[in-house]
């Protein structure tokens, strides 16, 4: 843990059942033509729409629809959307919505006022990199470098094609309400992206976009509408949640304000997830999830994701795994490779969950068991289902992929980690 550290949430959050009828008036207060970033297909949230619609309409807001979301999202929505929204003169941009819609919505923002293509904001990495240089990652890291560590790629030439990119410095308000107890995308100001090569010559890649313009005016927090989430989806967006607080108090840019709060996410994660599963319409384990979810993005945003996410983007880009299963899949993986740095936290939370075990090492063996028993009852596999054929080597392309868009992450990761190693955890594991 860092001796000095700094903790800083410019994002105003209000949480409560049934808030959202308070989401004209909130809007209001940024703008009156409102760009509203949703889901294709809303499927159980339509009725939830449909209110809002009407609701935003009662207000005498004027709105745009861009209803375009899908699974998730890539460089061109993004585009297309900016180009909507510069097109109606958006002056407040509105997400109801996971992850993916959310994470959409901060990026038009942010292109609205700064202009030019998404491409042109992210941290697009180089043709190849050595997968048996053996070389660890580089250099030390303080708390206070964080925000620039996750804005800029680095100038590691391994890691970047540029030495430089643009940065989003200004952005459209952004109103976010999520209706998933996941990502946490309501208070960062993190984005991620598929990106393809148009010329079809460099791997599918997952990329972050990062300033600190694109944090969210106001999250928007009702747990209410998380109850449309089917078991599977709940399953997912609990595991994406469990990792954000657990990979943050490893973070090499953790501090005692991470710790406090990414256990109380860890906790109630722990405790709810399956009270949800069972129960769906549970109140109280629904408000438990929306809460954890919240403080696992703001301890996110704070200190960082480290090596589950790292191998997880990888999974995402190369074999279409869907982000909250390959964080499901790859925590466990990182979790005993980091062993040393990790088991004392591990035995400290199998404490406050009463898991059985007198010594350090076996407490924190039974919290490792625990995690990996409510993933397999929730439906979560341990393995990921690959492409049948690959020309390469299949280990060391994920690990290419993970170093060269996940370098902030691996960097972060308390224990040092070089790319024939990550290969090597790949290859026994997957």
């Amino acid at each position: 843990m860092l001796d000095s550290w700094e903790f800083r949430l410019s994002t105003r959050i209000r949480f409560g059942w049934g808030l959202t009828s308070k989401l004209a008036q909130i809007l209001a207060d940024w703008g009156r033509k409102v760009f509203w970033v949703g889901y294709r297909s809303p499927g159980q949230l339509e009725t939830a729409y449909e209110k809002l619609r009407r609701q935003l309409h009662t207000a005498e807001l004027v709105v745009e629809e861009f209803f375009e979301v899908g699974g998730e999202p890539n460089v061109q929505l993004v585009n297309r959307g900016a180009e909507a929204a510069r097109a109606f003169g958006a002056e407040v941009v509105l997400g109801v919505g996971g992850g993916s819609v959310l994470d959409t919505a901060k990026a038009i923002a942010g292109l609205v006022r700064m202009g030019g293509p998404l491409e042109q904001y992210l941290p697009i990495p180089p043709v190849s990199l050595s997968t048996n240089s053996g070389a660890s990652l580089p250099g030390t890291l303080n708390a206070c470098d964080l925000p620039e560590l996750a804005a800029v790629p680095s100038t590691d030439s391994r890691f970047s094609s540029r030495t430089s990119t643009s940065r989003i410095e200004q952005a459209l308000p952004v109103v976010a309400v999520p209706t998933t107890a996941g990502t946490g995308s309501e208070v960062t100001s993190l984005a991620v992206f598929g990106w393809e090569d148009p010329a079809g010559r460099e791997m599918p890649r997952k990329l972050t976009l990062a300033a600190e313009a694109l944090a969210p005016k106001v999250a928007l927090v009702d747990p209410e509408l998380t109850l449309s989430c089917p078991p599977d989806l709940t399953a997912r967006c609990g595991a994406d949640a469990l990792a954000h607080a657990i990979e943050a108090t490893l973070s090499r840019a953790t501090s005692p304000l991470v710790h406090l709060l990414a256990e109380e996410a860890i906790i109630r994660i722990l405790t709810s997830l399956p009270v949800a599963l069972s129960c769906p319409q549970d109140r109280r384990a629904r408000e438990a999830l929306a809460l954890a979810a919240t403080l696992a993005g703001i301890v996110l945003q704070q200190a960082g994701a480290t090596l589950a996410h790292g191998m997880a983007h990888a999974l995402g880009a190369l074999a279409g795994v869907p982000h909250g299963v390959a964080v499901a899949i790859c925590m466990p993986i990182a979790l005993q490779y980091n062993w040393p740095e990790a088991s004392a936290l591990l035995a400290c939370w199998a404490r406050r969950l009463g898991l059985p075990g007198l010594q350090e090492q076996d407490l924190a063996h039974a919290f490792l068991a625990h995690i990996q028993d409510l993933f397999q009852k929730a439906g979560l596999p341990s393995r990921p289902k690959l492409p049948e054929a690959v020309q390469q080597d299949w280990p060391s392309l994920l690990a290419q992929n993970a170093f060269q868009t996940t370098a902030t992450a691996l960097k972060l990761n308390p224990r040092k980690i070089d790319p024939p190693t990550l290969a090597d955890l790949f290859r026994k594991n997957l």
